[in-house]
């Protein structure tokens, strides 16, 4: 499954880094290796929501259940966040 990762580089803006976590075969399904998550949230937004720069709060995985986000990063690049693409901040 291909994630985007979004971290701060040693020049002090964002990069987009594009990770592929395999998934292996186990029993009746696939997975990749667990991940260690503290709790979940859900936001609602509403369409055309422009949220300003902001650093994030804590390490997070963005996932879009419906709709499509544009997220722009410090270097200027930006890249559209579909359905099927999970974000790693």
């Amino acid at each position: 499954m291909k994630v985007v990762r979004i971290y701060t580089g040693s020049d002090g803006k964002s990069h987009f880094e594009d990770v592929d976590l395999p998934f292996a075969t186990g029993g009746e399904s696939e997975a990749t290796q667990l991940r260690a998550a503290k709790g979940v949230r859900f936001n609602r937004y509403p369409p055309g929501y422009l949220r300003e720069w902001h650093p994030a709060q804590q390490r997070q995985y963005v996932v879009s259940l419906a709709g499509r986000a544009e997220i722009e990063i410090g270097d200027g690049t930006v890249r559209r966040s579909e359905l099927d693409n999970p974000t790693s901040v």
